[in-house]
């Protein structure tokens, strides 16, 4: 159509003048008009384009083919292009434009004043006259039905169902676009127009041709006298598709439709690097440097071990400590973005200081997990730098991404926004670390997503040092090759490295009475002093809950500081501030050949890179036991040869059992006593797991994963959060205290937030509220991501059986009254003494002892 032509429907004014009015964003927002909004997704959409373009040997047949590259992104481009153009509607502009004058754009759309449905809803609605009926179509309407949650992700999707949910609206809103019918046709066709001159690339202008060739406004009115005169068969104005349980090729149009919205939104880029090479250019050399400082070589047996197995689909089964890491980079070099996943935020943490420093460039590293934003706090105080680096997180958009495990491998779960993060499998080479943490449950919903992995094209790499047994045949039906470097002939680093003698010493550390009865403490003390003899400075004493933990730390710790030992406590609910200052203390003090001892529970068995002298230890199962070892000798150049420095107590109680499968104990017990004594590498740690899990024991665990898998057959889950409880089996929930704010501030800042949160009337408040209460009390200008970063340091998780427990009835009330997602306790002891005291065993040993302490119901507010 000419712009004379155009003109025409608009005599007073420019054909293009409502594409500068109606908006799809409020105006502080960036591109927040319609017309810029969708400017700024196409331009997502060719980015993501020219990426996948750009990587060599994909795998996933949508993609791979440049023709049908090609006609995805054309489909892609349509849905862009389409998907918000429900916005046009009297309430959701009224919204939009708030006090600001839109009488012209109101009185154009007064029509529609009182329509509350969904604005994709809308935009299904514009579909039927702007696009046709074919396949493609069908999926385009489904993408943009879907674009935002709705009640349609889990129930039938048909038009028909869209009219009967909302056939008030639905008729309103078609009168609306019948009787507008010559001003609207003008909107769009100037659109396209606007489209066509701001790109040139071949799949957006035949995206818009066809478009332009298939609009017909007359669809509306036919439908709206179906729906008037009770029309039986809808699905010929416009198919809606109905996909499959677990369709990938449509759940990955949907999440890259999606992605290019959220990333145009948050005016982020979609994929931060345009070409793989110019990531992992020289990450090879890179590698060699760092193994060059360390080691004094140049050879790199990861090199050697993908030379000769060069796979998709791999396992690498090799020692703690032997450079794991660098083999996932050299893997994923030539297969994709790199997605490594670890269980622990504390040591993903780690790696991401180590690769953004080392061996790429800090800008290609994003960190994924709930508390990811700390790390990027810590590196800028600006709010929006911040922001835009969690949205590009969230997105994927970084060519690598290390992730904790329920951020990526709960898609298979079905979960409403799973289909963002299998958009990206089919650009991805993922890696699996630390597999042997994963529970059963958590192992089946793995397998599951494995599958879905390989369907959407993504090579996967899993490391680790201890391979469960139970784990190879569904990788083997997979078609994984595993590859164990003890078989391989190559030298690998700490390969035949004697690092453990072990001593078993058969007895256990406690008695459950009515009161946890600690009986073991001179025993453990004779052990400690056998170890000082031997030269030992760092001792690691590993038990298997909190309550035994704090329990040791509280009888142990005057004693051993009177020997001149620094003694620490550490375990999962402890404040998180707390608990990472430690960290950090320890490790400072161990470089610096300080005498310290570490009283802790199995949060360290794939967590901190921590190298003790010594270690005693709890039973647990072989492959548990084989992780805490890790922790001792693990870095160090000559073979171990001396007496024993691994200490296991063997007796087996109601604590213990609490968290481990008894048949799993006895088996083991029976197996490292044939080691007992005896000098021990990875080979020797190997054969044990294998020989404690086989036999009835092997096929028990085989059985369990069927049998979970089975059922997650036709598993559906509607929100994220609750799929990462399922993968996380989460024991605890973090809880807030104001009082432990002020009574060891980091900072002012921390002082007088924890005296603005003291005050349930400010709970409610917006972050700009609370920031200008900060403001006013000590004049400092403050970030939002700031401030969330202390609330998540002054946090505390306290595990869900106290919150059921009939006893903490005000714990229950305070998940119903929280600030940001936290729920708040506030102390009402009035004993100056009492409080201190309670506060003081709260943050040396954690929430537990302030409950054991006397934190009762009456000391509670909320």
């Amino acid at each position: 159509m000419s712009q004379k032509t155009l003109d025409a429907y608009f005599p007073s004014r420019k054909s293009s003048h409502f594409l500068e009015l109606i908006r799809a964003k409020s105006s502080d927002a960036p591109a927040y008009l319609l017309r810029d909004h969708v400017i700024e997704a196409l331009k997502r959409c060719i980015t993501l384009y020219r990426f996948i373009s750009n990587m060599k040997g994909l795998s996933y047949e949508v993609l791979k083919d440049e023709n049908s590259r090609k006609e995805f992104f054309k489909a892609l481009a349509k849905a862009v292009i389409l998907h918000d153009l429900g916005k046009i509607s009297y309430d959701f502009q009224k919204k939009l434009y708030g006090h600001e004058d839109w009488g012209e754009l109101g009185e154009f759309m007064k029509d529609t004043r009182g329509i509350k449905v969904r604005h994709e809803i809308l935009s299904i609605i514009w579909a039927v006259g702007l696009l046709g009926n074919s396949e493609w179509d069908a999926k385009i309407r489904t993408a943009i039905l879907l674009h935002h949650y709705n009640e349609f992700f889990s129930e039938e999707k048909s038009l028909a169902d869209i009219v009967l949910s909302y056939k008030t609206d639905v008729i309103k809103y078609l009168r609306f676009l019948v009787n507008k019918r010559e001003e609207l046709e003008v909107f769009i066709r100037a659109l396209y127009m606007e489209l066509g001159r701001q790109f040139d690339e071949d799949f957006i202008q035949k995206a818009l041709e066809e478009l332009n060739g298939k609009m017909d406004f007359s669809r509306f009115s036919k439908l709206l006298d179906a729906i008037e005169n009770w029309g039986d068969d809808l699905s010929e104005y416009a198919f809606i598709h109905e996909p499959k349980r677990m369709e990938v090729d449509f759940l990955v149009f949907l999440g890259m439709l999606r992605r290019c919205d959220y990333a145009s939104s948050g005016d982020v880029n979609i994929e931060t690097a345009e070409n793989l090479r110019d990531v992992f250019g020289g990450v090879e050399e890179r590698i060699k440097q760092v193994v060059r400082e360390k080691a004094g070589i140049d050879r790199l047996w990861q090199e050697e071990v993908l030379t000769k197995y060069n796979y998709d689909y791999l396992i690498v089964v090799a020692p703690t400590g032997s450079g794991k890491t660098e083999l996932a980079v050299l893997w994923a070099r030539n297969r994709g973005k790199l997605i490594y996943t670890l269980p622990l935020r504390v040591a993903l943490n780690d790696l991401y200081l180590r690769l953004s420093r080392g061996y790429f460039e800090k800008g290609h590293v994003n960190l994924l997990h709930s508390t990811a934003f700390i790390e990027y706090v810590r590196g800028t105080g600006d709010d929006i730098d911040v922001e835009k680096k969690v949205t590009s997180a969230r997105l994927l958009a970084a060519p690598v991404i290390l992730s904790t495990p329920d951020q990526v491998f709960l898609t298979s779960l079905n979960y409403y926004g799973s289909d963002k993060i299998i958009s990206v499998y089919p650009e991805s080479a993922v890696v699996v670390d630390e597999i042997q943490a994963y529970t059963p449950e958590m192992a089946a919903v793995f397998i599951r997503t494995l599958r879905l992995l390989k369907e959407a094209g993504a090579r996967v790499l899993i490391t680790t040092a201890t391979l469960p047994p139970y784990y190879q045949e569904f990788f083997e039906k997979l078609g994984f090759k595993t590859v164990d470097v003890l078989e391989s002939g190559i030298e690998v680093k700490n390969l035949h490295r004697r690092r453990h003698v072990i001593e078993i010493i058969d007895k256990g550390l406690f008695k459950y009475n009515k009161e946890l009865e600690f009986t073991g403490k001179g025993a453990v003390l004779s052990v400690l002093r056998k170890f000082e003899k031997s030269g030992f400075r760092s001792v690691m004493i590993v038990l298997n809950n909190v309550k035994k933990a704090v329990r040791i730390f509280d009888e142990l710790k005057g004693d051993l500081e009177s020997r001149g030992c620094r003694v620490f406590l550490l375990h999962s609910r402890l404040i998180e501030l707390v608990k990472e200052n430690r960290i950090r203390e320890i490790k400072e003090l161990m470089r610096n050949g300080e005498r310290v001892v570490l009283i802790c529970t199995q949060l360290v068995e794939a967590s901190v890179d921590l190298d003790f002298d010594a270690m005693i230890t709890e039973i647990s199962p072989i492959d548990s036991q084989v992780q805490r070892w890790g922790r001792v000798y693990r870095s160090r150049k000559k073979d171990y040869s001396g007496s024993a420095n691994v200490v296991i107590f063997t007796g087996i109680d109601r604590g213990t059992l609490a968290v481990y499968d008894r048949e799993t104990i006895e088996k083991t017990i029976a197996v490292i006593k044939k080691y007992n004594g005896r000098s021990l590498g990875y080979p020797e740690e190997r054969s044990m797991i294998d020989e404690t899990f086989k036999g009835e024991l092997l096929e028990r665990y085989i059985n369990e994963i069927r049998n979970l898998l089975e059922k997650l057959e036709y598993f559906t889950l509607e929100k994220r959060s609750e799929a990462q409880r399922v993968f996380r089996q989460i024991a605890g929930i973090y809880v807030l205290l104001p009082e432990l704010m002020r009574y060891k501030p980091e900072n002012d800042v921390v002082e007088v937030l924890g005296e603005i949160l003291s005050d349930p009337v400010n709970w409610k408040k917006s972050w700009d509220e609370i920031r200008e209460l900060i403001r006013e009390k000590i004049g400092k200008e403050v970030g939002k991501w700031e401030l969330r970063s202390y609330l998540y340091k002054y946090s505390v998780s306290i595990p869900v059986w106290v919150f059921l427990d009939e006893k903490h009835s005000k714990l229950q009330l305070a998940l119903r009254r929280n600030f940001k997602g936290f729920p708040v306790l506030l102390l009402d002891i009035r004993d100056k003494e009492k409080l201190r005291m309670t506060l003081e065993a709260i943050w040396e040993f954690g929430i537990d002892k302030g409950l054991e302490m006397g934190l009762d119901e009456e000391d509670i507010i909320y």
